[in-house]
């Protein structure tokens, strides 16, 4: 008779094929009710083996749906036949099969699972400044300023309030138009303006009444000036408003960036005796146009075009007087106007 109550330690090989079997039926007996009626008094003891067992003498697949506790790793184990499949234990599970494959604490807030590529691990994401999560939202907490591409208002409610004000106080919006919303600086609002009233060019304005007394150097306006980018083409245009004593008269060029592909500009003139001059096509910068007659006031009106080259620079008016007498005045509210064509 054996004593089902033993639980002899019998290993997987022995050198006595008869004493293998003997332990064998008594570990089975140990472990095992007999009639189907009494409880297990020694449950096996799974074999403890260790992570370099199981790639070496303990392949996997030589011992398909065997289940083995892995001493130095704290897991079971169990084989599919091609692996060793690791069971929850002091290790995370890997992302393989299904885990997270980092030991992660209660961060005790709010926080978003992610990837870390970098550290090449699964980690919390903490919302930085201007995010909050409330539930399962990821909200704003404090607003998009207007200088980082936002409305600079904190709830979506107030942003589209801010960009749809200009619609709210529009009496009959037809929605059929299509305008443009933009920010009104000054009234500190979004206003809509019609597509047909957008206008390309840009305008430089004469802020202050400019003098040159006894002079026929051409110098540079002090305002009327714009910028011109390489291989760009432009086209500008404006009216001057000037008073010179009849002794004087006008005369004016422009300047602008070296070897420019075209650079035309149309010149025309009239002064307050209906007398008309300086109609000229100017096939250059620096060619000057003349302005004379027997009046003192003249309205003058200039176009040009420029397909510029390859330098980029500065496309500037240049004025003086035609005769050196008495005092010149080119009148603040002249202004130059400009636009990229190309």
């Amino acid at each position: 008779m054996v004593d089902r109550k033993q639980r002899p330690i019998v290993p997987t090989e022995h050198a006595d094929e008869r004493e293998h079997r003997r332990l064998l039926a008594i570990r089975a007996s140990a472990s095992f009710p007999k009639d189907g009626t009494e409880g297990m008094a020694a449950p096996v003891k799974l074999q403890q083996l260790t992570a370099a067992q199981l790639v070496g003498d303990y392949a996997a697949n030589l011992w398909a749906g065997s289940h083995v506790y892995v001493s130095d790793e704290g897991v079971f184990a169990t084989s599919d036949g091609s692996n060793w499949i690791r069971s929850p234990g002091d290790l995370p599970i890997s992302l393989a099969n299904g885990g997270t494959g980092a030991a992660l604490a209660d961060p005790n807030a709010d926080r978003i699972f992610f990837w870390d590529d970098s550290a090449g691990q699964t980690t919390f994401l903490r919302p930085n400044t201007g995010l909050a999560i409330s539930g399962t939202d990821l909200n704003l907490s404090t607003p998009v300023t207007v200088a980082n591409g936002g409305t600079g208002q904190t709830t979506e409610a107030e942003a589209l309030g801010e960009m749809t004000q200009a619609l709210t106080e529009d009496t009959s919006p037809d929605r059929t138009a299509d305008f443009f919303m933009t920010y009104d600086a000054s009234a500190d609002t979004a206003m809509k303006v019609a597509y047909k009233n957008v206008n390309p060019w840009t305008t430089v304005n004469k802020t202050a009444d400019e003098t040159l007394t006894a002079n026929t150097t051409l110098q540079d306006d002090n305002h009327l000036l714009f910028a011109v980018a390489a291989n760009t083409k432009y086209a500008w245009r404006g009216v001057l408003h000037v008073n010179t004593p009849a002794a004087a008269d006008f005369k004016l060029t422009f300047t602008g960036p070296s070897s420019p592909t075209v650079a035309r500009i149309t010149t025309w003139g009239v002064d307050s005796g209906a007398a008309i001059a300086g109609s000229l096509e100017l096939n250059a910068f620096a060619n000057v146009a003349t302005f004379t007659g027997g009046a003192a006031d003249w309205g003058i009106q200039f176009y040009g075009v420029l397909q510029n080259g390859a330098n980029a620079g500065t496309v500037t008016l240049q004025w003086a007087q035609n005769s050196s007498s008495g005092t010149t005045t080119v009148y603040a509210g002249s202004y130059l106007e400009w636009m990229v064509v190309a």
